[in-house]
């Protein structure tokens, strides 16, 4: 392993998915059916927001939660959260939710993971401090932890910094501290 440069992408230190309450207090990154977007929980209220090219939604309403299921009912929507034997969360939604974020995406999905607050420049600088040789090697190691199927060329671009936020959110999901600094990283 190399020992990347500071990445610049900051997170608060959550639990991971697998061992917390369903969608404890906080922000959530989700990937639905045509766009992605996030969950913020505020104890029994929660807002959804998702968005993509041509797609843009949200609403808020009462979340209520049991063992590994919740329920988030807005005004004329519902969504059904559930946790599997893996950890992973996944979001369907009930009929009249079209209205909330029109015909070509939909709230059904999954929730990736906690958010990540992301400095794209300060990633992009940090990649370029690296060099040729080592951005390389970090391309690599992240191709090997499942995150990166881009070309292994020591340029950073959409893939490259994609796979290192995708990276950085799934050591949190798995309850890891992350420090982009940190050898363990990649």
């Amino acid at each position: 392993m190399i020992r990347p440069a500071v990445l610049a992408v900051s997170l608060a230190l959550l639990p991971g998915l697998a061992r917390a309450q369903i969608l404890e207090s906080g922000d959530w990154d989700i990937v639905t059916d045509g766009a992605r977007g996030t969950i913020r929980t505020m104890g029994d209220h929660a807002s959804i927001r998702i968005g993509a090219p041509g797609c843009s939604g949200g609403f808020t309403g009462i979340l209520e939660r049991s063992g590994d299921t919740a329920t988030l009912t807005g005004e004329g929507c519902t969504l059904d959260l559930a946790r599997s034997a893996d950890g992973r969360i996944t979001i369907s939604e009930g009929p009249g939710c079209t209205m909330w974020h029109g015909a070509s995406c939909a709230f059904s999905g999954s929730v990736v993971g906690p958010a990540l607050a992301v400095d794209i420049d300060a990633i992009d600088a940090a990649f370029a401090r690296l060099g040729g040789a080592a951005a390389m090697q970090l391309q690599e190691a992240l191709r090997d932890a499942g995150t990166y199927d881009g070309a292994i060329d020591g340029q950073t671009g959409p893939g490259t910094r994609g796979a290192i936020i995708e990276r950085a959110r799934r050591m949190a999901a798995e309850g890891d501290d992350v420090r982009l600094d940190d050898a363990d990283f990649a």
